[in-house]
């Protein structure tokens, strides 16, 4: 959410730098837990920073966290990095740690199926 044209300018002149940008899928989803110190959703930047990067040819790829709500939106998140030609996602699981005291995913009832 903080890249600027100036910002990539320095990565431009790295050799080897691939940048993982922290985008969860579509808005509805990134916003509900990538939130600004001021409570405000951070997609918008996120999208905006990835599409700087991808336009100054910096090879980058995006970091997803699913939780149990997004869980629920696995087509609309293929559609959307489809939609918008992203290609390289790494998927991690919602973590406990840090700011993060609880995870969505120790709520969800498994029921096995036969």
């Amino acid at each position: 959410t903080l890249l600027t044209q100036d910002y990539i300018e320095f990565l431009k002149t790295v050799k080897g730098v691939n940048v993982g940008v922290s985008l969860d899928g579509p808005k509805f989803i990134h916003d509900k837990n990538r939130i600004d110190y001021n409570g405000n959703g951070t997609f918008d930047n996120a999208l905006k920073g990835w599409h700087l990067l991808k336009e100054a040819g910096i090879p980058c790829g995006v970091l997803s966290t699913y939780t149990s709500y997004s869980l629920d939106y696995a087509d609309a998140i293929f559609d959307f990095y489809y939609k918008h030609d992203i290609l390289d996602v790494g998927f991690n699981a919602e973590y406990v740690g840090g700011a993060n005291q609880t995870s969505s995913l120790n709520r969800i009832e498994y029921e096995q199926k036969y």
